[in-house]
């Protein structure tokens, strides 16, 4: 788990934040552990972007993006200058811009996955390349309240859901923009798709994910009056 902090530069801007995580090669710190004569090698990532409240608000990307980089380096044992400078340099693209991507890609179609979202709607994503696929993914992990609501709310309340939503959202991603099949919507998911679009033009990926996650607050407060009439209806059936 790494950490982020505010870093004073030497621009007129002034501050931006640092994400910074130590770490140590796990299949070296086991022969270190073996064979106390070996020392394994520990190391620092720093990710300087944005301001510290910015970079916070992808805390568990970055941290998932080390996870993966500390998978490489226990793989790649030799030549780990090649391995690793082309993963660090894609960390702003693979880790902070996958919501900013999926905006510009859905555009007005955004309420219907942001809806399926919040409904916990099984998505399919059909002729989409590989990264395409990956975004759609961590939006939708990004835009639920996994997290927010508390455990045995969110599993009665996705088993309302579940028996209002029985078909599978379908991407069709063949064309230039995708067509969705099976798709829902409502107010508050509209309204939360136009504040993506009116912040669409300034093309800032933080401001894109403080919208996600403020509206994300405001869901969660009328996610718990919603559920409480489902739940108790749910429960006498």
């Amino acid at each position: 788990m790494g950490n982020v902090a505010s870093v004073g530069l030497s621009i007129p801007e002034g501050k931006v934040g640092c994400y910074y995580c130590r770490f140590q090669q796990e299949s070296l710190l086991e022969m270190a552990t073996l064979e106390s004569d070996i020392n394994a090698p520990e190391y620092v990532v720093c990710f300087l972007g944005g301001s510290e409240k910015g970079l916070e608000l992808f805390r568990l990307e970055l941290d998932k993006y080390i996870q993966n980089l500390k998978i490489n380096l226990d793989l790649e044992q030799k030549n780990l200058e090649a391995c690793v400078s082309p993963y660090l340099r894609s960390w702003f693209e693979d880790a902070i811009c996958p919501i900013q991507r999926v905006v510009q890609l859905f555009q007005d179609k955004l309420a219907s996955l942001l809806h399926a979202a919040l409904s916990y709607t099984p998505v399919e994503v059909k002729n989409a390349d590989e990264r395409t696929e990956k975004d759609i993914s961590r939006f939708l992990a990004a835009a639920s309240l996994q997290g927010l609501v508390q455990e045995g709310t969110m599993t009665s309340l996705c088993i309302a859901m579940t028996e209002e939503q029985h078909k599978s959202m379908v991407i069709d991603c063949s064309g230039s923009q995708p067509q969705l099949h099976n798709a829902g919507s409502n107010r508050f998911c509209e309204d939360w798709m136009q504040a993506f679009v009116n912040g669409a033009e300034g093309g800032n990926p933080f401001l894109f994910r403080q919208i996600l996650e403020n509206f994300k607050l405001k869901e969660d407060k009328q996610v718990l009056c919603y559920s409480l009439p489902r739940l108790s209806r749910t429960l006498t059936t």
